[in-house]
């Protein structure tokens, strides 16, 4: 009983926000992991968008698209850095371990893997937001689509982790 009460206690801190609060006593720790995953988040994206040949500049944690007639310029902000998706999938991947696998390194892969799922799908949310607003303008792509790409990212990357539990599963058996 007291496990469900910690489990629910820790989700709704996270998925509500409060998990900043929460973490207080290691916010200057907290803080400098959310730079480096704003980093990550624009410098994945910059990279992905240039290698398909979009010319896009990062400057720190900013993109910014100089061609004529598709302009645009965003900062991976503090929200934005996907340490809230980073928190709530990992809790829920901990969750779905304890309660679907059976030994501790199945429990533990599965765990590790929602790690890099999670900063890959922020990578491909701020990627998403960038071909918004070269394609359609940056009005849009700030705008519903901004909301919308989060919610969107999040389920992929709920799906996908459910499909590895799924792979891992088919491990255990005899």
């Amino acid at each position: 009983m007291f496990d469900w009460l910690l489990w629910g206690t820790v989700l709704t801190l996270i998925t509500t926000g409060w998990v900043y609060v929460a973490t207080v006593p290691g916010a200057p720790c907290l803080g400098a992991f959310i730079l480096g995953l704003r980093v990550i988040s624009a410098a994945g994206a910059a990279g992905i968008l240039n290698g398909f040949g979009m010319d896009i500049w990062r400057i720190g944690t900013g993109l910014i698209s100089p061609v004529p007639g598709a302009e645009f310029q965003f900062d991976v902000a503090h929200e934005c850095s996907g340490i809230l998706s980073l928190f709530a999938l990992t809790a829920l991947a901990a969750v779905n371990a304890l309660l679907e696998l059976k030994t501790n390194p199945h429990r533990i892969m599965l765990f590790a893997c929602s790690i890099p799922l999670a900063i890959g799908g922020n990578i491909f949310r701020v990627l998403s937001i960038c071909l918004v607003a070269r394609w359609f303008g940056q009005d849009i792509a700030v705008g519903a689509f901004h909301s919308f790409s989060g919610l969107a990212s999040c389920s992929i990357c709920v799906i996908l982790l459910l499909k590895i539990e799924k792979r891992i599963k088919r491990r255990e058996q005899p």
